[in-house]
């Protein structure tokens, strides 16, 4: 189902804030968006969020193997690494579909990489079939180059994301290596971002943004269904970043101090169509083509497509109580990372330092997500590096430990979407490097005192940039432009990540 369900929900009371339209202007704009959707200059379009833009459900994939096949013990003893892996393989040498994992505890010592196209880990229920992970990131596959820090944001024991970051040594061990050009050098993240595989041709002209047909200099081959990667840079004057920004109080801003490593917003998109130099999208741009933006099509590398986890319980060994802010080591559930037309269903995550991280991916669907622990944690949910068109639905965070920020988003992010949750503790963490054009409601967020939540003083404000002001909760915290929190940035280098499969 379209996410304008959602907007819709909202309309009637979205603008009863302390600095709202009235009643009547309120619903005028509302009037003016539902015309004009795509374009409104206020009212964000957040219906492409989730799985195939939600025009379609979640699929049911049938199941085409069976963990137990393949040597996989679920009386919570042994490690089932292997097993998971081959079951993985097989399920998509056979075509794709879903790996069965009957009730049991399953105790697993290092990552499970979902890296096939069209391969889904389904479990019996959450609370029947548990994945019982042994170790943290830190012990499992090691350091990002950035310490353990890295892994407070990014990282999960179930990754979901190509296998260009892993290869297989003659010991048997898998090593995690930057192979490929990212799309920019920002810093010790730079893995995470979208592969810059070259331009395939440039955009031509000027066009508002909410257009779903631009013109090209050469269509160089490009076909409907394909994905590219559409990028802009920002030039020398900051036009890009103030447009993103829309509003005239950043007309002289410093973007410098956040944005100087990042010289593009990528996109990604699908082809709807090709004709002569026209091509076609089957979402509208967020942003305008200009000139000066030297708009680029590129390839966009390696993605996951079509993989999903559903129906679990993740269990993590953590027993670190609490620690020093930002000193994670890793007990983090699910990472999306370069994903497309993926998903997360039905999953239990209990002692996690942080509950799914996503980083460049779009259109992915997480929804019933239940979140416990008793121990400190930083995020539940992370949506960073330019992850475009996520849809966070009808999630209960329900820690009761230290809950340090909560609900992430950042990096250029937009068109996400957070709706029907309820926050035990935690923040709304609208973080650096303008995240845009997204929408949370029907959020119910409590704190008691004890709780704590908060990473800094600039952990409950709310980011307010283009479209951003869609936000409706229990709580609302008082707004600020930029997070007040410097994040440092280090020059880009080769990680290896090493995961043992013996």
């Amino acid at each position: 189902m379209r996410v304008c369900a959602a907007l819709a929900a909202i309309s009637g009371g979205l603008w009863n804030t302390a600095q709202a339209q009235t009643t009547s202007t309120g619903a005028a704009l509302w009037s003016e968006f539902v015309g004009l959707p795509d374009t409104h200059s206020h009212i964000p379009n957040v219906a492409y969020a989730g799985y195939r833009r939600g025009e379609t459900s979640v699929p049911e994939v049938p199941a085409v193997v069976n963990v137990m096949d393949f040597g996989a013990i679920n009386d919570g003893t042994g490690d089932n690494t292997r097993a998971f892996r081959a079951a993985i393989d097989a399920a998509w040498y056979a075509g794709g579909g879903a790996v069965e994992i009957p009730p049991g505890t399953y105790r697993i010592e290092q990552i499970v990489l979902l890296h096939r196209d069209g391969v889904v880990l389904r479990g019996s229920g959450r609370g029947e079939t548990i994945l019982k992970f042994a170790n943290a990131l830190m012990q499992s596959i090691g350091s990002t180059g950035h310490g353990s820090q890295h892994w407070n944001w990014t990282g999960g024991l179930i990754w979901a994301g190509p296998r260009d970051l892993f290869h297989v040594r003659d010991t048997g061990r898998w090593e995690h290596v930057r192979t490929a050009a990212p799309l920019f050098n920002v810093n010790a993240g730079d893995w995470e971002a979208w592969r810059n595989q070259g331009i395939l041709t440039s955009v031509t002209g000027s066009a508002p943004a909410g257009v779903r047909t631009v013109s090209l200099a050469d269509p160089v081959g490009i076909q409907a269904g394909d994905v590219v990667l559409m990028t802009w840079e920002n030039p020398a004057d900051n036009a890009l970043w103030r447009e993103i920004a829309a509003h005239a109080s950043f007309a002289n801003w410093d973007f410098g101090q956040w944005l100087d490593n990042t010289p593009y917003l990528g996109w990604p998109v699908e082809v709807q169509s090709v004709d002569g130099n026209a091509i076609s999208f089957v979402r509208p741009t967020r942003v305008s083509i200009q000139p000066e933006y030297n708009v680029s099509l590129r390839r966009i590398g390696p993605m996951v497509r079509e993989v999903g986890v559903e129906h679990l319980t993740i269990l993590m060994e953590n027993s670190r109580e609490e620690y020093p802010y930002n000193n994670g080591v890793g007990w983090n559930g699910l990472f999306f990372n370069r994903a497309f037309n993926s998903w997360a269903r039905s999953i239990e995550i209990l002692n996690g330092e942080n509950a799914i991280h996503v980083s460049s991916s779009f259109n992915v669907t997480i929804t019933d997500i239940d979140s416990t622990s008793d121990f400190q944690a930083k995020y539940i949910f992370t949506n960073r590096v330019m992850s475009h068109d996520v849809l966070y639905d009808n999630f209960r965070i329900l820690n009761t430990g230290v809950l340090t920020n909560g609900i992430n988003t950042e990096w250029l992010g937009s068109g996400n979407v957070w709706t029907r949750g309820v926050m035990q503790t935690g923040t709304f963490d609208s973080h650096r490097l303008m995240p845009f054009d997204y929408l949370r409601t029907d959020i119910t967020m409590r704190n008691p005192a004890e709780s704590r939540p908060g990473g800094s003083r600039a952990g409950r404000s709310i980011h307010r940039q283009a479209g951003c002001a869609l936000e409706r909760s229990d709580r609302r915290f008082k707004p600020s432009p930029f997070h007040e929190r410097r994040m440092g940035a280090t020059p880009g280098s080769i990680y290896f990540w090493s995961t043992n499969w013996d």
